[in-house]
């Protein structure tokens, strides 16, 4: 008795001499990549700076004594210089919270246009080429003026991507002043000194 054939797969085409020829480029580029440790980019977390660039610390040793950032008052009144820095978190003049130098940037900062007032948190951006244009090398993002919206975007930015983590409660406090900052002052009814002398006179 003949037995009933199934439906046979179909062939798959075989890879030409130049897919071939390009998966092994590919392959041979990512070796090339590995033995130089630079590193693949990871979703979701911020990829260093390429092996071509300075340290961050060379850098800092370099502008340390010389950055036209850097803002020195009195020393009899304040030791600590400020820094001028568009990134830079708490405006001092250091190695921790300078943003030309470091890795990874951060910065939460309030723009005013008119009559409207916003707060945006800059980074530096996810991919490493783009350290090497300084136009494109810093992204920005729009935070809230609503607590609870403006802080749950923050920490997922800063706490979930593990991004300068050790820096999340320095931001959120400086998100509440920049935003504090927005608020206006009420006018007072101005008091008049005479009017109330005037009344006790007549009573």
């Amino acid at each position: 008795a003949a037995v009933a054939e199934g439906p046979r797969e179909p062939r798959l085409p075989r890879p030409t001499a130049a897919v071939v020829a390009a998966a092994a480029a590919d392959a041979s580029a990512a070796k090339a990549l590995a033995a130089a440790g630079v590193q693949k980019p990871v979703s979701g977390c911020k990829r260093p700076r390429p092996a071509a660039l300075a340290s961050p610390d060379l850098l800092w040793e370099c502008m340390r004594a010389s950055s036209s950032f850097a803002r020195r008052p009195l020393r009899q009144i304040l030791k600590r210089p400020f820094s001028a820095e568009p990134q830079n978190l708490m405006g001092y003049h250091t190695l921790k919270y300078s943003g030309l130098v470091a890795r990874e940037a951060l910065d939460v900062r309030g723009l005013r246009s008119g009559s409207k007032e916003s707060i945006e948190l800059s980074q530096s951006h996810a991919k490493a080429s783009r350290v090497l244009r300084p136009s494109s090398s810093v992204a920005t993002v729009g935070l809230s003026k609503c607590p609870r919206r403006g802080l749950v975007r923050l920490d997922r930015e800063v706490n979930a991507k593990f991004y300068r983590r050790g820096l999340l409660n320095l931001a959120r406090q400086k998100y509440l002043k920049v935003r504090q900052s927005f608020k206006k002052k009420r006018p007072r009814p101005a008091r008049s000194r005479r009017a109330k002398k005037a009344t006790t006179a007549t009573a």
